[in-house]
């Protein structure tokens, strides 16, 4: 069940880009709208896959807060214990994070 959550919480966060690191209310920049813009016209289906991602995610949060805000918390914690075992080991960090990175290129262009 957690890799069938982190693959579209994956997506969605590549999809969109940094807008939670640029922003702390959440709203995009111009320039990570032009990205997505560019994004949804390379590939729509994929597009409208993501979009409908979204809405069902925020229709389970409207249906269960409480849930969302634990989710939320999980998902902070395990941020900061990436942080912290990436300041610890920085190489070890980079290697993953270039596994991660290959892997997403697998699911954008099969």
């Amino acid at each position: 069940m957690k890799v069938t959550l982190l693959i579209p919480c994956l997506l969605a966060g590549l999809w969109m880009g940094s807008a939670a690191a640029s922003d702390p209310h959440g709203k995009l920049t111009d320039e990570q709208r032009a990205r997505i813009e560019a994004r949804c016209a390379e590939n729509p289906e994929r597009c409208e896959k993501v979009k409908d991602r979204l809405t069902e995610a925020k229709a389970r949060c409207d249906a269960n807060p409480a849930a969302c805000e634990a989710r939320k918390d999980e998902m902070k914690a395990r941020a900061e214990a990436r942080r912290e075992a990436c300041a610890a080991d920085p190489a070890a960090c980079a290697e993953q994070r270039d596994a991660v990175r290959e892997r997403v290129k697998q699911y954008q262009n099969p």
